[in-house]
């Protein structure tokens, strides 16, 4: 396994919970980390007919977040025998931060989904949201809190549970998230929503109520699972441990998060949007709200070649 880990942080206890997840991932492939925030050089302050010019303001900044980074960067190192790094970027953050990937050979980017911090404008939450819709770099998101991190925390993610809607734009999800179940020691549930529409009070639109009764629901969800198998059958053929399953329910979104609870899974993978047809998951509207209402990680990944 190649490339780095990159953990964009913010100044905040919040943001800092990405870090065990990084230390984990780093213990066991050896990858680099590299810790870095996006600076925004203050703008001047004027003042009748002076200017107190921003270098006078931004070097004391910069020493700031440079000594932070460089503080969180010794803790590590502490902990891992692999390389850590830190980078305090410029320009736009997630502009920034996908040249940063780029140039790092990034496998992935390790951050919380939401936190603002003692360096103010930078807010992890809405940078996790643009990134994810622009990077291709996989992107790990996990939920953090105003506690201070354990870095010693051992993390445990025994089940990854990974929705798919019979697209092979979503499909390709399954290359990064099985690699990084590997890592993890995770076993896999590939996992696709039935959405019951009978459940529903009104009859899609596109569809007359006659056509939708005669539906044959079973020999559809039966060919979901042969579906299931089929993507399920060469990871398991690499001695993986794989199972499948299809499940009920009126949205996809309380679908997936139904089976993550009731299936005790550890983690999410998805791809942050796909192409669908009629009874099929449509990932790119349900992405976003599955990440906000999880309580456990999403891996999250947007193909290349995605239209």
């Amino acid at each position: 396994m190649t490339g780095s880990i990159i953990v964009p942080l913010d100044g905040s206890r919040f943001g800092e919970h990405a870090l065990p997840y990084a230390l984990c991932i780093s213990g066991k492939t050896g990858l680099t980390i590299h810790l870095v925030h996006v600076h925004i050089t203050p703008m001047p302050v004027y003042s009748t007919e002076l200017a107190i010019l921003e270098g006078p303001l931004d070097s004391p900044m910069r020493a700031r977040k440079e000594a932070y980074l460089g503080k969180l960067a010794g803790d590590l190192r502490a902990r891992t025998k692999a390389p850590v790094k830190i980078a305090l970027l410029e320009g736009g953050a997630v502009e920034a931060l996908v040249d940063y990937a780029g140039q790092a050979n990034a496998f992935m980017v390790v951050m919380t989904t939401h936190g603002r911090g003692a360096f103010g404008r930078f807010w992890l939450g809405s940078v996790a949201d643009r990134l994810m819709r622009t990077a291709s770099t996989p992107i790990f998101m996990v939920h953090g809190s105003r506690e201070p991190v354990d870095l010693d925390r051992e993390v445990a993610l025994e089940k990854m549970l990974a929705p798919l809607d019979g697209s092979p734009f979503a499909e390709q999800i399954l290359k990064p998230a099985m690699d990084l179940a590997e890592v993890f020691g995770s076993r896999c549930e590939l996992f696709q929503v039935f959405q019951d529409l009978m459940a529903l009070d009104y009859y899609p639109p596109f569809l007359p109520p006659e056509a939708f009764d005669a539906m044959p629901r079973e020999q559809l969800k039966l060919e979901a699972a042969q579906y299931l198998e089929r993507m399920a059958a060469p990871f398991r053929a690499q001695g993986k441990q794989v199972e499948t399953k299809v499940g009920e329910a009126i949205s996809p979104v309380e679908g997936i998060l139904e089976e993550a609870r009731n299936g005790k899974a550890s983690w999410i993978a998805l791809a942050s949007h796909g192409r669908s047809g009629l009874l099929k998951l449509m990932l790119g509207s349900v992405a976003d709200k599955v990440i906000r209402g999880a309580t456990i990680p999403v891996f999250v990944y947007r193909p290349r070649d995605g239209k």
